[in-house]
């Protein structure tokens, strides 16, 4: 019996080429979207799950009472290992850091020289919380001892070749003098996905960092320690956090009030972290729930477009196996049996659509890993659980797709068939008409989305950010030979044809300041203080960014100054209770964590510019020079015409002053794009998605089309007899399709104006979200279902009734 099923659905997929092509192809286009999204989801849920007992990893975040923000992932140095003592619910304890400002370790074994991300500085005790797979060396042991490194096999390749890595001295430098480390363990390259993915670590007990972390004592600020405890088994989360928050609080008391702010401790599970944990800056770049939520209903809905084209075309195909399934039931075949045929026929298409499937999405899979930043591999479809997830899947498309059908099917009635007193019916041709709005609702939905975001993008790149940024040439100052010889290169640069000015500061135009403090004005109390940010920054600053004065000055070589003077921005002028006329001349004051009190002149004030990216809005901000800063950056703005003669020419004299740092340069708007990548990305995803779902709705709406003007062929063709122009028979044959179109405009309208306001939320510049996206959309869906039907309409109405009526 099996075997004649399949022998009959092959016969009825082979009598029925065209149909069969169409349903196949939109079936294999749905599945590998779905098998890419299956991988997708798998993988960001599998963050942190591979550590031992990764149930009982938390990490303490910081949360300020009554501030505007969420809160950091990170808090105090001293806090963890006090609560470790304090708390014996806490089996162990473990900091991470990632040095602020630090974006590259310069790396050196004997003549071998290269920069290295991701760095971080750990305690002995993280590979007894966190489980890594080590090629070399003990995870027991391999920090233990001071000035000691682990580092992953690509590193140890480069550095040593083939030779063994363990024992062996390096020089690392990350943002300060350079320090030996000796070589005791090397980590796999590719390890379980964690949020913690250093390229190396380098143990806490250290000279440099290690030893100014060590040495910090309050409780209060230098929130820039990751902290992670372990838990014993049975230890209630609730009532731990809120222990935890009474040794704060005792432990830390004076330190609050000294500082005039107070701070909770917030416990997050570690295999949280990846999705849930919600803050910009962490450890790495971690996903969200929302962006795995809205990926997976558009795969999803994709999938769905792919199921309702198989139905509607199998439910438009229905009157002709009308008579097949007459006469099968008139020779007693039952309604259990039919419905078996209908969903074998079902199954071998997706079976087809799964082979191709696979196919397509070995193609699309690289660029599905570039636009989301994954590492997703073909190969991981055979591990049990995504094999298992992939047969759900299938299953659910087979009965998705062929319930409908083969029910419509299977009750018809011999008698009433056999006489040709029966068709499709109008609840199924409703039916039909029905999942083409939905599929039309889909790809407008999508097609509004990436025209919002691209107005987004346009208004992003037009707004005026209050500073200038062409023609800028950055070279980070990495190392303590490149911050000592500034001064000299800058002299000498200066002097170059073609370089307009050199300056330097400690953050560039669209990072965040980091360095921050409370600052108040005359007659109040660091309780009253306004979080300002504190940008270091040398002479020719706000000239070589067009930075407007609105009063006072900027720093000037021919004006003696005091390192308390400060420019501030118009933001923090208003904060502070002032109007820029006002404040110029005063002073304005910030406490120490041991409440001393120090106090900064104010000599200007700038108008605001978005130092941050877009995303974010104008923030108290103060500039300061001092006269021996080791600025981060420096900035060279140089004539457009001489920009490749300026830059090697700064290359040959970066090659004589710093022999000891490697030559590196970026441009000041290639670094401002990049703050924008993500956003660009994700409109690609959305375009390629809108892209997808359109093919798959034109390839049903073909179907669709040919049925009809196969079926209304002898109408058309009485019509023309009767003198109707082709432009009245193509308008007859385009009304149906046209009002399908235009209910899933007006359907999708509310649903892109909501959802786009929501992800325009995110940024705080953003357009309105006016008229001209939605005519956009409907004028491309409109264009797209008039060339999709157009063959088949325009042929019908050309052909000669002649023809058509003498084969009736």
């Amino acid at each position: 019996m099996l075997r004649n099923h399949i022998i009959i659905a092959l016969r009825n997929i082979w009598r029925e080429k065209t149909f069969s092509f169409l349903n196949i192809a939109g079936l294999s286009v749905g599945i590998s979207c779905a098998l890419i999204l299956i991988l997708y989801i798998n993988n960001e849920f599998s963050h942190d799950k591979h550590h031992d007992n990764a149930e009982n990893l938390y990490r303490l975040n910081t949360v300020f009472p009554g501030s505007d923000g969420d809160g950091m992932p990170t808090g105090s140095p001293p806090i963890v290992w006090a609560m470790k003592e304090e708390l014996p619910e806490i089996e162990n304890a473990v900091r991470v850091v990632n040095p602020p400002q630090v974006e590259k370790n310069l790396l050196r074994f004997r003549d071998r020289m290269f920069y290295e991300t991701r760095g971080f500085i750990v305690d002995s005790t993280f590979f007894d919380v966190f489980s890594y797979d080590f090629v070399e060396g003990s995870p027991e042991t391999a920090l233990d001892r001071p000035s000691t490194v682990v580092i992953k096999e690509s590193i140890a390749k480069k550095l040593f070749a083939e030779s063994s890595a363990i024992g062996q001295l390096i020089t690392i430098i990350n943002g300060d003098d350079p320090y030996e480390y000796e070589v005791t363990g090397v980590i796999a390259d590719r390890q379980p996905n964690s949020h913690i993915d250093a390229n190396f670590f380098m143990t806490m007990n250290s000279p440099g960092w290690g030893e100014f972390i060590n040495g910090i004592t309050t409780w209060a600020g230098q929130n820039f320690i990751f902290s992670y405890i372990k838990i014993k088994e049975g230890t209630d989360p609730a009532q731990l956090q809120s222990k935890i928050n009474d040794v704060l609080q005792k432990r830390g008391a004076e330190h609050f009030k000294a500082m005039g702010r107070s701070k909770e401790l917030r416990m997050s599970a570690v295999p949280d972290i990846h999705l849930h944990s919600g803050f910009d800056l962490d450890l790495g770049t971690n996903g969200s729930i929302e962006q795995v939520s809205i990926i997976s209903l558009i795969g999803f809905f994709i999938l769905v477009i792919a199921c309702v084209n198989f139905v509607n075309l199998a439910t438009a195909k229905a009157g002709k196996r009308a008579l097949e399934i007459g006469i099968r039931k008139t020779l007693g075949a039952q309604r259990t049996s039919l419905i078996i045929q209908f969903f074998m026929e079902v199954v071998l298409f997706i079976l087809l659509a799964t082979v191709l499937g696979f196919l397509l999405m070995d193609i699309l899979l690289p660029f599905f890993n570039y636009l989301m930043g994954q590492e997703l591999v073909l190969s991981t479809v055979l591990t049990p659980d995504i094999l298992v997830a992939i047969g759900a899947v299938l299953g659910l498309t087979a009965i998705v797709s062929g319930s409908y059908p083969a029910l419509l099917l299977s009750a018809y009635q011999p008698a009433k068939v056999l006489k040709q007193k029966e068709a499709a019916g109008s609840g199924a041709q409703m039916f039909r008409k029905a999942l083409v709005v939905f599929q039309f609702v889909i790809s407008i939905v999508l097609i509004g989305a990436v025209t919002i975001m691209l107005q987004q993008m346009n208004y992003m790149n037009s707004y005026e950010k209050g500073f200038s940024s062409g023609s800028k040439i950055i070279v980070p100052l990495n190392t303590s030979t490149a911050k000592a010889n500034y001064e000299n290169m800058r002299r000498q640069l200066s002097n170059i044809a073609g370089v307009n000015q050199v300056t330097a500061a400690s953050y560039l135009p669209g990072d965040q300041v980091f360095n921050d403090m409370r600052v108040y004005a005359e007659g109040q109390s660091i309780s009253d203080g306004v979080l300002t940010g504190i940008n270091r920054v040398d002479y020719d600053y706000l000239e070589t960014l067009k930075l407007q004065v609105i009063t006072g000055r900027s720093f000037s070589r021919d004006i003696t100054g005091n390192e308390s003077d400060v420019i501030l921005n118009r933001k923090a002028v208003s904060d502070y209770g002032y109007t820029p006329e006002e404040i110029i001349g005063r002073e304005v004051f910030t406490d120490s964590f041991s409440g001393e009190r120090f106090s900064f002149r104010v000599i200007g004030v700038i108008e605001d510019f978005n130092q941050r990216s877009l995303h974010y809005g104008i923030e108290p901000l103060m500039l300061q020079h001092r006269k021996e800063e080791n600025y981060e950056y420096m900035m060279v703005t140089v004539s457009p015409g001489s920009f490749k003669a300026v830059v090697d020419r700064m290359e040959d004299l970066w090659h004589e002053l710093v022999q000891d740092t490697p030559w590196e340069y970026t441009e000041l708007d290639q670094s401002l794009r990049s703050k924008y990548e993500a956003d660009q990305k994700a409109i690609v995803l959305i375009f390629s998605a809108a892209i997808i779902a359109i093919i798959i709705a034109c390839l049903g709406l073909f179907g669709l089309s040919l049925f009809t003007a196969q079926k209304r062929q002898k109408e058309i063709s009485i019509r023309k007899v009767f003198g109707a122009s082709v432009r009245q028979l193509m308008r007859i044959q385009y009304k149906s399709f046209f009002t399908m179109v235009l209910i899933s405009l007006f359907i999708a309208i509310p649903v892109i104006y909501y959802g786009m306001g929501q992800w325009l939320a995110g940024f705080v510049y953003r357009v309105e979200i006016g008229a001209e996206a939605f005519i956009m959309s409907g004028a491309i869906a409109f264009i797209i279902a008039i060339l999709t039907v157009s063959y088949q309409s325009v042929k019908v109405a050309l052909a000669n009734p002649v023809d058509v009526l003498r084969n009736e």
